[in-house]
C-alpha cells in the first residue's frame, strides 16, 4: 500500500481564534458571547473597582464599545462620565481608538476574589441534567487543547444554566 503524501502547500494566512470561533460555535448551535479580552483586562483599572462591579464591556465593534450596566441609575451616571471614560480608555488602549460608548441594561458578570484579580463565579455542574452533561462531553471531546477544552466546558455550563434561569 502506498503512503499518502502530505500537501506541500503552506498556509500563510493564519486566523486568530476569535475570528472563526464564533461562527464555528454558531454552526454547532452553541450560542455564546465572546468577550474582548484586551478591553476586559484594562476595564477595571480604567473605570475603577466600584464602576467595574456595576458594568461589563460586552462587545467592541466599529470603534464603539458596548457596555452592560446593572441599573438605570448607573447608566445615567455613566452617561455623564462618558467623555472622561473615553479619554482614559484611549490612553490605556491607543491601538483601539474607541470613539463611542453605548450603555445598555443587561447581565453583568459577578466578580469575586482579590480586588486586583477578577474571577468569575463557578457554576455547579450538579445542576446539569444528564442530557446536558452528555451534550457538553460530546462537544468538548473533539478539542485537543486541554486548556481550551476546560474554558469551553465552563462557558457551555454557564450558558445552559443561565438560559434555564431566564426561562
Amino acid at each position: 500500500m502506498h503512503a499518502r503524501r502530505r500537501s506541500k502547500k503552506i498556509t500563510k494566512d493564519l486566523l486568530r481564534l476569535g475570528d472563526f470561533l464564533p461562527d464555528t460555535l454558531k454552526k454547532k448551535k452553541i450560542y455564546l458571547s465572546i468577550r474582548d479580552t484586551e478591553i476586559a483586562a484594562v476595564w477595571e483599572s480604567t473605570v475603577g473597582r466600584q464602576i467595574s462591579d456595576q458594568t461589563d464591556p460586552v462587545r467592541f465593534r466599529s470603534s464603539r464599545l458596548y457596555i452592560n450596566v446593572t441599573t438605570p441609575a448607573w447608566m445615567q451616571q455613566l452617561q455623564y462620565m462618558k467623555h472622561e471614560i473615553l479619554a482614559k480608555l484611549n490612553e490605556c488602549l491607543p491601538s483601539r481608538n474607541v470613539t463611542a460608548l453605548h450603555f445598555s441594561i443587561g447581565p453583568v458578570s459577578k466578580k469575586t476574589g482579590d480586588p486586583g484579580k477578577s474571577q468569575f463565579l463557578q457554576f455547579d455542574t450538579q445542576l446539569l441534567r444528564p442530557r446536558e452533561k452528555r451534550l457538553i462531553k460530546e462537544n468538548i471531546s473533539q478539542i485537543a487543547d486541554q486548556e481550551l477544552r476546560e474554558i469551553i466546558e465552563r462557558v457551555m455550563i454557564k450558558e445552559i444554566l443561565t438560559r434555564r434561569l431566564r426561562s
